[in-house]
Formats: C-alpha cells, structure tokens, sequence
C-alpha cells in the first residue's frame, strides 16, 4: 500500500504540478477577492487529480501490471482515495492560510469566512471524486467522461448558487453566511458520502474486466 501512495505522489508530482500555481494564483486572488470562486476552482482541480491519475494508469497499462503484484484491486481503489484526501486537505490548509492573510490585510479576522472555507468549500470539493470516480473505476477514464462532465456541471451549477447567497445582488444588504451546524452538517454528508463512494469503487473495480 505505501508503494502505492508513493508512486501516485509521484506521478501526481510529475503530471500534475501545474496546478500547484493554479492553487497560488486563486490564492494570492482570493486575499482581496469575496468571490467563492477563487476558493472553489482550486479545490475543484484538487478533486480531479485522482481521475487525472487512473487516466494515466490506464495509458501505461498499469491496471493490467497491477494485477501480477501482490496487491489488491481493494488498495489500488484505496490509494486513489487516499491521494484526494491529502490533495484536498492540502488545499484546504493553503487556502485557508491565504484567506487568514486577506482577513487581516482588509477587515479583520470572521469566523464565517472560516467556515466558508474550511467546510463549505471543502464539501463541494469532496463531492466531485465521491461523485465521480465509482464511474471512473467501472467504465474507465474514457468512458467515464459522460460522469465527468455532468459532475463538472453540477459543481459549478452549486458554486453559483452559494456564491449569489453569500454575495446578494443587493449591495446594502449583508454577505449571508449559513450556520456554523449547517457548514459541519454538509461537510460531514459530504464525507458520509466520500466513504459511501470509496467502498462502492471497490466493489464496481473488482467486477471490472482489465
């Protein structure tokens, strides 16, 4: 399982290091921006990486490699999860560095903006590997972009919704910001459905013909 995690960190490191300066430019933005959008988009890409990963995989005929090595199709599942977490949680810690840095530079410290981006932002974040990669492990990086691009839909359909909440075309009227149980509760669901998700792809992968 360790050889497992470190080679996707390595690949992760060697194919997807452009989004590194995706995440510091929205980041940097996002200091004088109030726009959910800077904190959303790196978050959506960190989610991706793991489809990014299984489509390389599947170019080198690594599935098949996999297969002669005492693995299981259980952990080869698993470390891809394992890599959306750590990509997740280490965007989650850089924005919210970043927002900590804006909060004190313009208006002082909120523990809204907290939430927004330490919850808020990171459930909708986790929606996008929980919703896609049970597609992802059954039909493969290919077929599963029909998947792939009804998931990118729906994240940007949600990210609009709660950027007009939080941002009301009323200027005079306050930034709304949800409860602090209703922040916890949603990133809770989403990791009740993260788990739902990981345990399905392992049983779609072990169906699946490589």
């Amino acid at each position: 399982m360790k050889g497992l995690l470190r080679k996707d960190l390595y690949m992760a490191w060697r194919y997807c290091r452009s989004y590194l300066l995706i995440l510091l430019v929205f980041s940097v933005l996002s200091i004088w921006g109030e726009s959910s959008f800077l904190l959303s988009y790196p978050m959506f890409f960190a989610g991706i990486i793991p489809v990014t990963l299984i489509s390389y995989d599947e170019k080198s005929r690594w599935n098949a490699y996999a297969a002669t090595l005492p693995c299981s199709r259980a952990q080869c599942v698993s470390v891809k999860y394992l890599v959306t977490l750590l990509c997740i949680l280490g965007t989650t810690l850089v924005l919210l560095l970043f927002q900590t840095i804006g909060m004190a530079v313009r208006d002082g410290f909120s523990a809204d903006r907290y939430m927004l981006t330490g919850c808020l932002i990171p459930a909708a974040g986790i929606l996008v590997p929980a919703l896609l990669l049970p597609a992802v492990f059954r039909f493969g990086a290919e077929k599963g972009r029909i998947a792939y691009f009804a998931v990118v839909i729906a994240f940007f359909v949600l990210l609009a919704l709660l950027d007009l909440f939080l941002h009301p075309e009323d200027a005079a009227a306050p930034a709304g910001f949800l409860p602090t149980w209703v922040c916890l509760t949603a990133l809770a669901c989403a990791a009740l459905l993260f788990a739902a998700s990981w345990m399905l792809s392992v049983l779609l992968y072990k169906k699946r013909d490589l």
